[in-house]
């Protein structure tokens, strides 16, 4: 069968789309700016020089997780906690039109006043939505462990609030599930809300696409480049 030879390269032209349009990123995840790659780098610099010094690893991610369009820069430092969470020098760096803006993530005490707190992040996969942040994060106790999903959500300081939370505990030896709590922050304090409701939002969120990094030198070129 002889083949219309416009429609032979219509065809040719419509698999290089497809092909294309599969290879290409998410929206989210556009080329860095020169000045920001700059900013990034001499913060991963300076962090890079903490690993030799501090009983802890320091590794980052560049990933967009306000969905703004412009990929930012999350630090944590892995291995002081059990948990694998953030020490103290976990921070995330929000992406501002060419102006990285330190961040800062709040929870909720049993006052509703708002903490900073330093280990908000674990070296796992992160998911988002609009503003919205969820770190999952797992804590040890003596006679049972808790799996956690916080939730946080982005103001326009790029400050992170604590939005909601899942909490589940379990036995250590039977694994039992010995509690399921769903709550959310209304003016500022934490009310117990359904399971229901909980997965109801969390449903929308989406893996970030991005992955945790330790920091070296090696790396830190190879983000630089692909960014």
């Amino acid at each position: 069968m002889i083949v219309n030879k416009k429609i032979e390269a219509f065809i040719i032209i419509l698999i290089i789309a497809i092909l294309t349009v599969g290879s290409l990123e998410p929206i989210f995840a556009k080329n860095l700016t020169k000045s920001v790659k700059e900013q990034y780098v001499k913060i991963l610099k300076e962090n890079l020089s903490k690993s030799v010094e501090e009983p802890y690893t320091p590794y980052f991610m560049i990933a967009d997780i306000n969905n703004d369009g412009n990929k930012d820069l999350l630090i944590g430092g892995f291995g002081r906690y059990y948990d694998d969470r953030s020490s103290d020098i976990g921070a995330v760096y929000i992406n501002k039109k060419n102006k990285v803006v330190k961040g800062k993530f709040y929870t909720n005490n049993d006052e509703g006043e708002q903490t900073v707190i330093d280990d908000a992040m674990s070296r796992t996969e992160y998911e988002c939505y609009k503003n919205y942040l969820l770190i999952p994060a797992s804590h040890l106790f003596p006679s049972y462990y808790g799996d956690y999903w916080n939730i946080f959500k982005a103001d326009k300081k790029g400050n992170f609030k604590l939005a909601y939370r899942r909490s589940i505990g379990h036995k250590l030896d039977t694994d039992e599930v010995t509690y399921d709590i769903c709550e959310k922050a209304v003016n500022g304090k934490l009310t117990e809300v359904s399971v229901e409701e909980y997965e109801k939002f969390a449903v929308k969120f989406k893996k970030v696409n991005s992955n945790w990094r330790k920091v070296t030198k090696e790396n830190i070129k190879k983000a630089m480049e692909k960014s």
